[in-house]
């Protein structure tokens, strides 16, 4: 390994040994990680998918809220006209 180093530090110079070694850091630490992530996004899809629905569901139910409220002020009011 000592070799390696060397070698690479002569022919490339220090950025070529810096270069070298972020590409193992990735390879080794960053790469398994991102892997990992890919279960949690599609998880987070799944989650946003179904807060969509959610959301078009009480969408309709506030249509269908405003409708009878209108109907009960509607009722409320013929009740108060025909009561006087």
């Amino acid at each position: 390994m000592e070799q390696l180093v060397t070698i690479l530090v002569k022919h490339y110079g220090p950025t070529g040994f810096g270069l070298v070694a972020l590409l193992i850091l990735w390879k080794w630490i960053v790469a398994p990680q991102l892997a990992k992530n890919d279960g949690h996004v599609a998880a987070m899809r799944e989650c946003a998918s179904d807060l969509k629905a959610a959301s078009s569901s009480l969408r309709e139910t506030a249509s269908h809220n405003d409708r009878t409220s209108e109907r009960l002020e509607r009722m409320v009011a013929s009740a108060d006209r025909g009561g006087q």
